[in-house]
């Protein structure tokens, strides 16, 4: 039962990680998140700073695709007026 609510507590924090805007910050998220496991959960603090470069490059790579999708959707309605 321990390890449920521990699992529930860092999921909680890699939400509000996951759903930053920007870069900057998932960036400033994931710090706070393994500030706040660290005390208490010390070797998922550990894994969670070790993912930083993965979930930025996430981050990277989605703002990549929504840019591109937009793009691409913007010239396309400007190519085909009502």
């Amino acid at each position: 039962m321990h390890q449920d609510r521990r699992l529930v507590f860092a999921a909680a924090a890699l939400k509000t990680v996951f759903s930053q805007r920007t870069q900057n910050g998932a960036r400033q998220a994931l710090r706070k998140a393994v500030e706040l496991l660290a005390p208490k959960h010390p070797a998922a603090a550990a894994l969670v700073e070790e993912a930083e470069a993965d979930v930025l490059e996430y981050m990277a790579f989605t703002t990549r695709t929504a840019m591109t999708f937009t793009h691409h959707l913007t010239g396309t309605i400007a190519h085909h007026p009502r």
